[in-house]
């Protein structure tokens, strides 16, 4: 029996781990896995629950948008990963292990250790970064070295597969993730719950939730006043603060609905007759995967891995223009329309389809044969490739360990700050305070708001329920904000207001002195007001 190391970056129960831990379940009596996980969470939980080996070695996963990389990044993530790695070496000799797994292509501290302990290495590609999320590796050379020094490369679909071998000019095998189809699998291939989509998944950008929400807003202005979306998921706060408050802006709560994360979907499947499918470039697509076992029909972006799965002329669901909305809102407007039977018969080929390709059983026995074939054709003496990149690593982390600063617990301080003064404020609202009087005792009834975090986002609705205008906002990352309230270049003529607030309380004086030297309007630090109440409550 074979000892694996799966070095998981998902602490929370992603797809990606969902996909992993379903196969280790498979492989019980095959394998014996070693797991290695970046902190606790749900993904601890889920290996406890199979009496899984594991161990929390802490290590950060970094990315950056394309463009905005830097030297001093690429520096920073190599050091991070290369300790990580060296923590590995104890647990590979003390476990025996025979091959190292990494199970996303976002992490390099499966591939570091395994050159480090001249082990056999499995990359698992599971996202697109840049046709995603708009993202890119960092240290893209390095990553490019680590490549050179895998053993295999397993794809999770024909678009991943395609993309890496182009970019990478590396060899890679397509192995679909296998689903417990069982868990999933409802008798009804297609049942009518009315004009009721269901959207789930981390919310951001990427995973264009925007899409799905400028659609039923243009079918309810069109008459279609019984349409429910429901979106589901945990992800970036500002995307999810701002599409609340456009929701609720456009009159439009009554018929979409935000909900957080759940670990289980199937009984809000049971209550919905459509699934949305609207990232921008789905590497695969698990959900899409679990509506068409539950019976829901999908509606998809025609792009990635949801082509994929929908096929090139819709026959298994129907797809519209990634990115528009008003395609997208057709789209579902003549699906909701259309015979019964014909959404029976795409629903059917889906699932065949489904059941024929992400059989879990199937995904185990590929994977394993893999795992046979890369170990059998190991050779155990240390290649010069690898000897070379270990050497350099080396002269590379001692130069990095040797000149770079110790840490000042910048971190510690900001949180311990953060905390005070949200503390400060919930006692405030305790007392039946509000911010709003501090702007109103002193005229102030037109401000602008810099950081859009979530003590901005607070900030701007105690505000606003007060009445006092936002006339814009500065953030270095604005997200989807803009739809919402204007968001000004602080680098620009800044528009008139009674006085600009700064939100980011750990690095606010230096950001008033700037603003200052920008504008002539009252700055004033969140923190100023706050402590400004501390003597009422």
């Amino acid at each position: 029996m074979k000892t694996i190391m799966y070095v998981l970056t998902d602490v929370f129960m992603g797809g990606s781990a969902w996909a992993l831990l379903d196969m280790l379940r498979e492989m019980a009596d095959r394998v014996r896995p070693v797991v290695i996980i970046p902190g606790k969470g749900l993904t601890e939980e889920r290996l406890k629950q199979l009496k899984i080996q594991y161990y929390i070695i802490p290590f950060k996963v970094k990315f950056c948008k394309i463009g905005t990389g830097s030297p001093r990044l690429d520096d920073s993530v190599f050091k991070g990963d290369y300790e990580a790695a060296l923590r590995l070496l104890p647990v590979i000799d003390e476990e025996k292990v025979d091959l190292i797994h990494t199970n996303s292509s976002i992490s390099n501290v499966g591939a570091i250790a395994a050159v480090l302990a001249n082990k056999p290495h499995v990359w698992h590609l599971r996202e697109l970064l840049e046709e995603h999320f708009d993202c890119e590796f960092p240290d893209r050379d390095f990553k490019r070295e680590l490549l050179k020094c895998t053993e295999e490369f397993i794809a999770i679909s024909d678009c991943v597969k395609k993309i890496y071998e182009r970019k990478f000019g590396i060899s890679t095998v397509r192995v679909y993730d296998g689903l417990d189809l069982e868990q999933y699998l409802r008798e009804e291939v297609y049942r009518d719950r009315g004009h009721t989509f269901l959207l789930a998944g981390i919310i951001n950008d990427g995973k264009g939730q925007w899409d799905a929400v400028r659609a039923a807003e243009m079918l309810v202005s069109r008459g279609v006043d019984d349409i429910r979306l429901t979106i589901v998921g945990n992800g970036d706060q500002k995307t999810i603060w701002s599409m609340k408050k456009y929701i609720m802006q456009k009159g439009l709560d009554r018929n979409i609905f935000v909900r957080p994360f759940r670990d289980n979907l199937s009984s809000l499947r049971e209550e919905h007759t459509y699934s949305l499918t609207c990232s921008k470039m789905e590497a695969l697509g698990r959900t899409t995967i679990e509506a068409i076992l539950s019976g829901n029909i999908v509606i998809g972006a025609d792009t990635g891995g949801t082509l994929e799965i929908l096929g090139e002329d819709g026959e298994r669901g129907y797809l519209y223009r990634q990115g528009d909305y008003k395609n997208l809102a057709q789209v579902m407007y003549d699906v909701m329309c259309a015979k019964p039977q014909e959404k029976i018969g795409k629903s059917r080929l889906a699932r065949e389809l489904v059941k024929r390709t992400f059989h879990l059983e199937k995904y185990a026995m590929q994977v394993e044969e893999l795992y046979d074939a890369v170990v059998g054709g190991y050779k155990t003496e240390e290649q010069k490739e690898r000897r070379t990149l270990r050497q350099r690593m080396k002269r590379r982390y001692e130069s990095l360990r040797h000149t770079e600063e110790k840490p000042t617990g910048t971190e510690e301080k900001k949180f311990e700050t953060m905390f005070k003064y949200t503390e400060l404020w919930l006692r405030i609202k305790q007392q039946g305070y509000t911010l709003a009087d501090f702007f109103t005792q002193r005229g102030a009834e037109k401000i602008a708001v810099y950081g859009m975090g979530f003590l901005g986002c607070d900030l701007y609705d105690e505000l606003e329920e007060a009445g006092i205008e936002i006339a814009y906002v500065m953030d270095k990352e604005p997200q989807t904000i803009d739809k919402i309230v204007p968001v000004v270049n602080a680098d620009e003529n800044l528009p008139c207001v009674d006085a600009i607030v700064v939100t980011a309380i750990s690095i606010e004086e230096k950001i008033r002195e700037w603003l200052q030297s920008l504008c002539p309007y009252p700055i004033i630090g969140l923190t100023e007001i706050l402590e400004s109440y501390r003597e009422k409550i």
